[in-house]
């Protein structure tokens, strides 16, 4: 390595200097220029090992390669403590361009070809920087100056080494590492990413002092003054040698070590002259008998052929004076220049499986390319008597005449790391740096080492394996991962928007997903006419808080009167036409298109395929927290948690395959969903003021009707305060299972409460009214007629032909209901706890439902209602009050199996057509009477036998269905008129049509 012709090396990282500047009419010094250069590149270099951690690859640079039958480094880029490697092309591993050095250095016999013959070995990678002169590269001088040099620069080294190890684990053969180098350095863990730093750091220290001398005996020859006693400005290089002996070695020299030459050695080790290339430039830099003189043999390959010099070498006195017509010098111990590896010293890159290697490109014309060395006197001025190389240790060592010593402290002595001394005639007793002359010492300047791990070789029975133990990372464009947009609120976060509508309306038309950082957002969300988003955030950490919106709703139909025409308004704006001859009054209506104030987070319109997942969502006021609206498909909200204090914490309508799960929701209702088809409802907790979980008109697909479930409600924990926790009504498979439903007060949505009491039930917790018909309706003959009944039901395609209605499967299973009403006044009339309703199937099997009722209640009905064309109940725990209630459960089907079920009241099985099995149930209070009969608003059902054999003509088969069918339609008939309903300013749920 070449040493820079600097005056001194001032620099202290613990100063915190972040900058040099300039100042008017001062001069400008090398250690400035130098100064500034080292601060900025030490700010980069921390910066970047602050971002990518101790090492790191974003690609295969310097992967470990077999795939050729040897070793080999593939091509690439791999960071270690901040310092940038590239590998433009794959390497050998015996072969590598900043290694030329390699057979003799590498001294590893159980890696030949790089590859070993047995067991294990650790390959990993060393990192440097080195100063690279002009006599290194030709190309740098300026011939246009007629000779000097200027400038130098600084090169990053890299080599990748070898050490055998027995772990076949990279925290083993870490460790392995570590101790080996244990010696020179302490490493710190780069395959641990908490590590803070890949650099093998060293405990040696210098500290310089001046030489204490005896007190003079003689007069007239004063005790001079203890300190530096040249009389030049110099740069006094300490370096630390190869060892000797067994002992640590140091040499030292003036003019920082510098300058560097080129040498041809002796290639028979038998003669001692030294030809020097390139020529000393003046008379005072002749190589002088009593030097010692240092061989530096080619270290890298520079990309213009040219080679770098190695950090360390070979040490030899000069014998013989210069002769500078022949450029000519004798020196001692040519002999051991052989001894050091393949002769002669040096001499790897001529060795056979180097052919041709270092001659990437053709030298210049005027300098052939020959075998040179490089060589740097160690220049001590008049002291040329001294040893080529002093031992390291406490023991203080003069340097030469110069009236300073040295000695070291510490046990981790590494060749090539070295210390400049600034000594200066004007300030003899201090030295630059100064904590060169503290007690305790200064570490050394240089040289600096980083290591990092690339990988594992392994060798078993002649097969050869490779481990990477690179540490990777993604390029900052790569590392957004699923999201083309983040979000940052400014304050907690930062990402590309501000704002989450900014991201949303930045997507490209095919979508995308929007990760919400970490922060507070105020705004309402619109989701409109996309398609393939998912809008993402960080669990409670992400806050979206709705605002205030304006939202379309539809209008009412309006009236008017006039002469020939009439004209009508609508709320917001609309218009209606009627006719009428002339000068007659005439009328006409319209309905238009308004507007209402409503406080949204997140709104999704006329949009496909959008995921909602992992916010926190809060609205204060009336409104929703996610509202799902104008023919919306396949939706997923996840994860959420919801806050509406006054509105919904869901709503939606008029959508299909929409799916709510794994959230915690909070309001003033739960989830309010009308109008759509193909709902799950999964996993959620749901506290609702007024209702929990409601779900209206809920439909199949037009095509394949039987096919897709019209709802699926599983695993959900829903409290409703004063309303329904279910409300289920619709068309299709409806599917309940696993549930804990709670209410704890009459409210909300009640068909009582719109006059709906005549149906015979008012339902408190669940109710669930299927539309759906079963096939077998429409195959008997005497039901021919009772299928017409039903057209009302039916749905028309696009070509107005009549389609027949999708089933009307209910499975209510292993849910747990509880009607907490001990602290409502009263009920009303004829209160159940559970309603359902089918024109279908409904299997009720292993729920537990018990209902806590206050004295004085006018009329409970039963705990459990539940009618359809056939019912299934089955092994369920039904509790009510003992001296209120009277009924456990009715059950009403043309076929109606209820069996095994226990209840504290009667269970009255109700069978029109005698298909019935009523057995194995155990009731813990009541009279046979009480289980015989219960008169609701529009009949009295009494269990009254009929024999299942006897035949039945169409007009019986209508006569005794007419009970169900009055039921059926008489519920229906009221969700018609409650879905209709005028819609009223300033209510978000009418504006959803949730007939609130």
């Amino acid at each position: 390595m070449p040493n820079m012709d600097i005056s001194r090396d001032a620099n202290n990282p613990l100063k915190h200097y972040r900058g040099v500047r300039m100042q008017q009419g001062r001069v400008l010094t090398d250690d400035d220029f130098n100064e500034a250069a080292r601060l900025a590149e030490e700010d980069a270099r921390r910066a970047i090992e602050d971002l990518i951690g101790p090492a790191g690859s974003p690609d295969d640079g310097f992967k470990l390669d077999v795939s050729t039958g040897t070793l080999a480094l593939l091509p690439g880029t791999f960071y270690v403590g901040g310092l940038r490697l590239d590998l433009n092309d794959q390497e050998k591993f015996v072969k590598q361009h900043d290694w030329l050095q390699y057979p003799n250095e590498a001294a590893l016999p159980n890696l030949p070809g790089g590859l070993p013959t047995s067991g294990n070995a650790l390959i990993y990678l060393e990192a440097w920087q080195q100063p690279v002169v002009a006599v290194e590269d030709s190309e740098l001088f300026e011939v246009a100056l007629g000779g000097p040099d200027t400038s130098v620069r600084n090169r990053t080294m890299r080599r990748a080494r070898a050490i055998p190890v027995t772990s076949t684990d990279f925290a083993g053969a870490w460790k392995e590492l570590q101790a080996k180098l244990g010696t020179v350095g302490k490493l710190g863990s780069a395959c641990d990413p908490n590590s803070e730093s890949s650099e093998l750091t060293t405990d040696a220290k210098l500290i310089v002092e001046a030489v204490t001398n005896a007190p003079s005996t003689d007069l007239c020859s004063p005790q001079p003054n203890g300190g530096y006693l040249g009389a030049e400005n110099q740069a006094i290089r300490v370096q630390i040698a190869p060892a000797a002996g067994g002992k640590n070695q140091f040499v030292w020299g003036f003019d920082n070590g510098a300058p560097l030459y080129r040498v041809e050695l002796p290639i028979d080790g038998t003669t001692q002259v030294v030809h020097m290339v390139t020529t000393p430039k003046d008379f005072a830099h002749y190589p002088k008998v009593g030097q010692v003189v240092e061989f530096l043999p080619w270290s890298a390959l520079l990309a213009n052929g040219e080679k770098a010099a190695e950090l360390t070498g070979f040490f030899a006195t000069v014998t013989g004076a210069y002769d500078p017509d022949q450029q000519n010098f004798a020196i001692t111990n040519t002999t051991a220049l052989t001894n050091l590896g393949l002769p002669p010293y040096g001499g790897s890159w001529a060795a056979s499986d180097f052919s041709g290697f270092h001659k990437t490109l053709p030298p210049p014309p005027d300098q052939p390319e020959k075998e040179f060395y490089y060589m740097r006197v160690w220049n001590r001025g008049d002291d040329l008597s001294a040893a080529t190389s002093f031992d390291v240790g406490a023991t203080p060592v003069k340097l030469g005449t110069t009236g300073l010593q040295v000695r070291f402290s510490g046990s981790q002595f590494r060749p090539g790391d070295f210390w400049i001394i600034a000594a200066r005639p004007n300030t003899p007793s201090q030295v630059v740096p100064w904590d060169l002359g503290d007690p305790a010492g200064r570490a050394p300047h240089g040289v600096r080492r980083w290591i990092a791990p690339l990988g594992i070789v392994q060798s078993i029975n002649g097969t050869i394996t490779t481990f990477d133990c690179r540490p990777t990372f993604m390029p900052l464009t790569k590392s957004r991962g699923c999201c083309c947009y983040t979000v940052g609120d400014g304050i907690t976060s930062h990402g590309q928007f501000c704002k989450i509508q900014d991201a949303i309306d930045a997507l490209p038309p095919d979508g995308g997903e929007v990760c919400v950082l970490p922060g507070v957002y105020h705004e309402s969300v619109l989701i409109q006419r996309r398609q393939n988003v998912r809008l993402h955030g960080c669990g409670e950490r992400s806050r979206i808080i709705g605002i205030m919106v304006t939202i379309p709703i539809i209008g009412t139909t309006g009236s008017g009167s006039g002469s020939g025409a009439g004209t009508g308004s609508g709320a917001g704006s609309g218009s209606g036409s009627g006719s009428g001859t002339v000068g007659a009054t005439g009328s006409g209506s319209g309905s238009g298109l308004g507007t209402e104030t409503a406080v949204i987070a997140v709104r999704v319109v006329g949009s496909i395929n959008i995921e909602i997942d992992n916010l926190r969502v809060t609205t204060i006021g009336l409104g929703a927290g996610i509202l799902i609206d104008e023919e919306c498909s396949q939706i997923a909200i996840k994860r959420l948690n919801i806050v509406s204090n006054s509105g919904a914490c869901v709503a939606g309508r008029n959508a299909r395959t929409i799916d709510i799960a794994d959230c915690r929701m909070n309001g003033g209702a739960g989830i309010m969903i009308s109008q759509c088809y193909d709902i799950d409802i999964l996993r959620n907790r749901v506290h609702g003021v007024a209702d929990g979980i409601m779900i209206l008109n809920a439909a199949p697909p037009v095509t394949n009707p039987g096919n897709i479930p019209a709802a699926i409600v599983r695993e959900n924990i829903v409290y409703a305060s004063t309303g329904l926790a279910l409300t289920l009504s619709g068309e299709g498979a409806m599917s309940v299972v696993g549930n804990e439903f709670t209410t704890l007060g009459i409210g909300g949505f009640s068909l009582g409460a719109r006059g709906a009491e005549s149906i015979g039930a008012v339902p408190a917790t669940v109710f669930i009214f299927n539309r759906g018909v079963t096939q077998e309706m429409s195959d008997a003959y005497y039901f021919s007629q009772m299928r017409t009944m039903g057209t009302q039901y039916d749905t028309m395609n696009a070509e107005g032909s009549k389609q027949q209605t999708g089933p009307g499967n209910v499975l209510f299973a292993e849910n747990r209901l509880t009607l907490d009403l001990r602290t409502t006044e009263k009920l009303a009339n004829r209160t159940v706890s559970v309603f359902i309703a089918s024109r279908d199937d409904v299997g009720f099997f292993e729920n537990e439902s018990e209902c806590w009722l206050r004295d004085g209640t006018e009329q409970f009905l039963s705990n459990a209602f539940v009618t359809g064309w056939s019912v299934r109940m089955s092994g369920n725990r039904m509790k009510e009050t003992m001296q209120i209630a009277t009924k456990s459960a009715i059950t009403h089907a043309q076929m109606n199996a209820t069996t095994n079920n226990q209840g504290t009241h009667c269970f009255l099985v109700y069978a029109p057509l005698g298909f019935k099995v009523d057995e194995g149930n155990t009731v813990l209070m009541g009279n046979a009477e009480d289980c015989r009969t219960v008169t609701t608003g529009y009949f009295v059902v009494r269990d009254t036998p009929r024999s299942p054999m006897t035949p039945l003509t169409e007009a019986a088969a209508l006569d005794v269905n007419k009970t169900m069918t009055s039921v059926m339609d008489a519920v229906h008939g009221q969700l018609d008129v409650m879905l209709s309903a005028p819609l009223q300013p300033s209510t978000l749920q009418n504006q959803i049509n949730l007939g609130r």
